[in-house]
This record gives C-alpha cells, sequence and structure tokens, in this order.
C-alpha cells in the first residue's frame, strides 16, 4: 500500500511544478517576516533568545519522502536570510564570526532553531493561501546575506 502511494506521489511531484506554479512565483517574490524567540548555540543554555529578521523561500524541486512510515511530497528549498537582528548584541557578533569562519548551508541549522523554525513556520502559515496545503517544506540550503 505504502509503495503505491509512494509512486502515486513521484507521479504527481513529476506534475507539479504546472500545477504549482502561480504558487511558485509567490514564494519566489514574497519577503518573509519574522520575530521570535529562539536557541542559539545551545537549546540548553541559550534558549528563547529574541531574534527578528526576514528571509526569502526559494523552492528548487519537488520530492518524495517517507514520514513517519508515509510518503510525503515535500517543496525542497534553498532560504535566504536577510537582517537578522538579535536582541542581544553578542549573539549576533557570534554568528557573524562563524560565518565569516566558512560555516555556511545545511551547518546553520545546527547553529540556531531560527535556520529551521521560523521558514516552517511562516510556511505553514501561508501553504493553505497559495494552495499548497498538501506539500511539507524541505530546507535543503540556508544562505545569511546580512546581519543587523
Amino acid at each position: 500500500m505504502a509503495d503505491e502511494e509512494f509512486e502515486e506521489l513521484k507521479k504527481e511531484a513529476d506534475k507539479a511544478p504546472e500545477k504549482y506554479r502561480n504558487a511558485l512565483r509567490f514564494l519566489r517574490n514574497h519577503t518573509f517576516n519574522f520575530d521570535g524567540e529562539f536557541w542559539f548555540l545551545s537549546p540548553t543554555y541559550n534558549n528563547g533568545k529574541k531574534v527578528k529578521g526576514t528571509f526569502k523561500i526559494i523552492p528548487t524541486s519537488f520530492r518524495v519522502m517517507y514520514s513517519v512510515g508515509r510518503p510525503t511530497l515535500y517543496l525542497a528549498t534553498r532560504v535566504v536570510f536577510e537582517d537578522i537582528e538579535f536582541e542581544n548584541p553578542d549573539f549576533g557578533d557570534a554568528l557573524k564570526t562563524l560565518l565569516e569562519t566558512g560555516l555556511a548551508g545545511s551547518d546553520l541549522l545546527k547553529v540556531s532553531n531560527v535556520f529551521k523554525q521560523a521558514p516552517d513556520n511562516e510556511f505553514n502559515k501561508l501553504k493553505r493561501l497559495i494552495a499548497m496545503d498538501d506539500l511539507s517544506l524541505l530546507i535543503d540550503e540556508v544562505d545569511v546575506e546580512k546581519l543587523m
């Protein structure tokens, strides 16, 4: 049963660029604002740090993968963060130092949950409005272009 469902979703993924054309165009042109509390460097000791900024979601492909034993259709993306501002400037300085030493891409997901949670939260709020509620977000790559 799961294999048949997986194959059906693969066929749907092949048709997805056409089916979601307007929604993809909207995502490429939309800038998301976020403001919340996230952990930074350690979920145990640095939890609840205020962070705000903007990001763009750049769709790259559609993928079918198993999630909790069920095949799921994902929108694979690249997320570009801009204007990240920490309430405590020391955390901004620490992130800037990490970026200067070459930290990039998916490694940023290990530094703070802001790079995963902010896009997930905003995409989940928006996906019903743009008729993408049958998709889940998969973040393949993260870039930080500007810190405040």
